[in-house]
């Protein structure tokens, strides 16, 4: 298992723009700490410190948390391995899988203000505003978290991928080249003559024909082979010739030299 090559394309955006608007998600999510201010300005001036410490308590330190959690996300750039990344996918499909529950069974249960002490409603319902922005934060939290465990895991060893039956291709060579022809001219030199290029054979057919078929084809070295062979033999039964003729006029000569 090797490091993870960061400028490989996940739906279409390089693996790092996913982390980098992860962030940008968390950090944004963090302006929701924003209605909790404001409910904390319109809070009357003789509020308890009960409700005061509630916007500290209750409300502050989402924003830490998507700050951390945005830090997180940016992390994940600097440690590209494939092992890492495959535990990442599953302790965030995890946690995601707890928060969207546990926000569910919250909210169906004791309702926006999340408390199942109804004692302290009556501190709490001074940030309805807030406790649906925590809610609200919490959800897309949720699916933040399902989204980046979906990118690490295309990035992990847990995902395969298997090649599609169209990205494959069988390339099938031409044949040979068709042989030379030598021929012998009147000098006996042998210039080497190539035909024109003959039809290629057929692409179809089972492999075992297309073999044969290219099997019958000449080799061009074999055929200059027996070419020169021929040549060496043409040339030996000329001056078999030649002797034969110079023998003959000798036996003439002989013989006219005798009746004399």
């Amino acid at each position: 298992m090797g490091f993870v090559d960061l400028n490989d394309y996940v739906w279409c955006w390089k693996a790092r723009t996913h982390f980098y608007v992860n962030s940008i998600v968390h950090l944004a999510m963090s302006l929701f700490a924003l209605l909790a201010i404001i409910d904390y300005v319109r809070l009357p001036e003789d509020a308890s410190s009960e409700l005061k410490l509630a916007f500290w308590i209750q409300f502050m330190w989402f924003i830490m948390a998507s700050v951390f959690t945005a830090a997180i996300c940016l992390s994940f750039v600097f440690c590209p391995n494939h092992i890492w990344y495959g535990i990442l996918s599953i302790f965030l499909g995890l946690l995601g899988t707890y928060g969207l529950i546990n926000e569910t069974y919250v909210l169906a249960k004791y309702g926006i203000l999340r408390t199942d002490d109804r004692k302290k409603v009556q501190l709490l319902e001074h940030y309805k505003g807030s406790m649906a922005g925590t809610s609200l934060q919490m959800f897309l939290s949720a699916a933040s978290s399902f989204y980046l465990s979906a990118v690490l895991f295309k990035l992990s060893f847990l995902y395969t991928l298997k090649p599609d039956a169209g990205d494959i291709y069988i390339i099938q060579t031409g044949p040979p080249p068709p042989p030379a022809v030598i021929s012998l001219d009147t000098n006996g030199n042998a210039p080497i003559n190539r035909p024109p290029a003959q039809d290629p054979l057929p692409l179809e057919g089972p492999a075992p024909e297309l073999e044969a078929q290219c099997a019958q084809r000449s080799d061009p070295v074999l055929d200059v082979t027996q070419a020169q062979n021929s040549q060496k033999s043409l040339e030996k039964s000329k001056k078999s010739e030649k002797s034969a003729k110079s023998h003959v006029e000798n036996t003439q000569i002989s013989s006219g030299s005798e009746r004399k």
